[in-house]
């Protein structure tokens, strides 16, 4: 079996339907789609139910409720096919998504199989599209860490994932396991499309704050120990670098700016980030990112009260 596609399921009967939809459509008979119950308390099990009495691709387990990368772990004994991807399963693929996946895989046989995502608000017509690659031309892992580090835009060979499945109840798990994937990966095929169509809920809580968002900490640990420990450190320092100042300097102190320690914890991902590097500003892709961001990673790092007061300023005058 070439593809087997894991979707975890956790009270989501409400998008449910849509995204099993867009599996089904697909004829192909070499794939299987692998619907995990999470512990769901609504009426997810009588939809899962439903699809694979009508197809038989569909293979159903239950579990307690464990989390995202405890549903996605616990698939993997089961999983046949010689490649997975993962699904969530509020979110849909393109039309022609499986078509694609399964051309790639016939043709170039690589480890590893990335595309772009676009994001999509449910309450509005906003579109966003994230590449999977920054550079088009150069499909390196170099090039992949600078990219979004999920694991929904992906298409590993099974090994992979088994031989580094995700770290259950960290709140970053794609961030967590996926870059350490990349550098014994040997051929990697880019897709440039956007397949993946992730869906932003109203209320998103993409910038709140609860002390999960700490993990980011413990997150970036894993990832220079692995680097390091494998001599892969030198190699990729640059590159890690960047990764940590977006998801540390940037992505962690907007979620922190909602937290009653604010000050606190934004001084502690600078102090943590000086740990392993030095002049964010000296590193080679620092340009890449928007003006906005520059300032505001700038603010973090100098001055939080008036970071703060800017954030809350460009909100209000959102609203008026």
């Amino acid at each position: 079996m070439k593809l087997s596609v894991i979707i975890p399921i956790y009270n989501v009967e409400v998008y449910l339907p849509a995204c099993l939809n867009c599996l089904v459509k697909h004829p192909c008979q070499d794939i299987e789609f692998i619907l995990v119950n999470d512990g769901s308390l609504d009426n997810s099990d009588k939809i899962m139910e439903e699809y694979a009495r009508k197809d038989a691709r569909f293979v159903l387990l239950f579990k307690e409720n464990g989390g995202l990368s405890d549903a996605r772990n616990y698939a993997l004994p089961y999983a046949q096919g010689e490649y997975l991807f993962f699904l969530d399963s509020d979110d849909l693929i393109r039309d022609d998504a499986i078509d694609l996946i399964l051309k790639a895989i016939e043709q170039e046989q690589s480890d590893l199989i990335v595309f772009d995502m676009e994001f999509f608000w449910e309450d509005s017509d906003q579109r966003k599209r994230i590449p999977g690659m920054v550079k088009k031309s150069d499909q390196s892992v170099k090039n992949l860490l600078l990219a979004t580090p999920s694991a929904c835009n992906k298409v590993f060979k099974k090994e992979f994932i088994v031989n580094n499945p995700f770290p259950k109840g960290m709140f970053y798990e794609d961030l967590a396991s996926i870059p350490m994937n990349y550098p014994r990966l040997k051929k990697i095929t880019y897709i440039e499309e956007a397949l993946y169509l992730y869906r932003q809920r109203s209320g998103s809580i993409i910038y709140t704050f609860n002390d999960k968002a700490l993990d980011i900490f413990e997150c970036f640990r894993r990832i220079l120990t692995f680097y390091k420990q494998h001599g892969y450190f030198q190699q990729y320092a640059e590159e890690l670098e960047f990764l940590m100042i977006e998801h540390v300097l940037l992505y962690a102190n907007r979620r922190f700016l909602h937290s009653k320690q604010a000050s606190n914890y934004i001084h502690k991902s600078y102090q943590f980030y000086k740990q392993y590097f030095y002049h964010y500003k000296k590193n080679k892709y620092y340009s890449l990112l928007s003006h906005n961001d520059r300032v505001f990673i700038q603010l973090a790092t100098s001055n939080v009260t008036l970071l703060k007061v800017v954030v809350a300023l460009k909100q209000w005058l959102k609203r008026s």
